[in-house]
């Protein structure tokens, strides 16, 4: 075989996977991911319910202002974030959290008990089986937060050392800088 049939093999190959991918997005909208390969409203995800029985989905949430926060229960800037959210619950009774993690399910409860997010009604927990994650939001940063109005828009994620500051100020139209790009 020569090097130029392996060479054209390859860009078959690659073009028939980005062909597949595209029309994939466009045939199961339940990703999130628009067209051009960024995420732009809140997808119908499932994970498994941290410390409980069967999953946490979109159809779980009060159709509030959602924020999906991805994180790891020994991240200091995860840890902070999560004590910042505890400390303020009461003020952010419109918004359901869906905290999701890879990470161990014993050091996750642990987590959300030391912030007092623990069986709270707008807090929910969830397990990353098999990076599903990135497949409904096109990325994994740990912290992650990313944000979404009421109607399900995608308004942006937040990383580098988030507050809930950043994530009101994003919900309330004011971009935040501590961001990365999407996919």
């Amino acid at each position: 075989m020569t090097i130029e049939k392996i060479l054209k093999g390859s860009i078959a190959l690659v073009a028939i996977f980005i062909l597949g991918y595209v029309i994939y997005q466009k045939i199961n909208p339940e990703t999130g991911i628009g067209e051009k390969g960024q995420l732009e409203k809140l997808p119908r995800f499932k994970f498994p319910k941290i410390g409980g029985t069967g999953n946490i989905s979109k159809s779980d949430l009060r159709s509030a202002k959602t924020v999906v926060l991805y994180f790891s229960p020994d991240c200091e800037h995860c840890q902070a974030l999560g004590a910042d959210i505890g400390r303020q619950l009461e003020q952010l009774q419109d918004i359901d959290f869906v905290f999701v993690t890879r990470f161990d399910e014993a050091d996750a409860i642990r987590y959300a008990q030391k912030a007092n997010l623990w069986e709270k009604p707008n807090i929910h927990f969830g397990l990353d089986v098999d990076a599903a994650f990135y497949g409904y939001f096109g990325e994994m940063f740990i912290p992650s937060a990313y944000i979404f109005n009421a109607k399900g828009k995608f308004l942006q994620s937040v990383h580098q050392n988030a507050m809930v500051k950043d994530i009101l100020d994003v919900l309330e139209g004011i971009p935040s800088d501590k961001n990365k790009s999407t996919r």
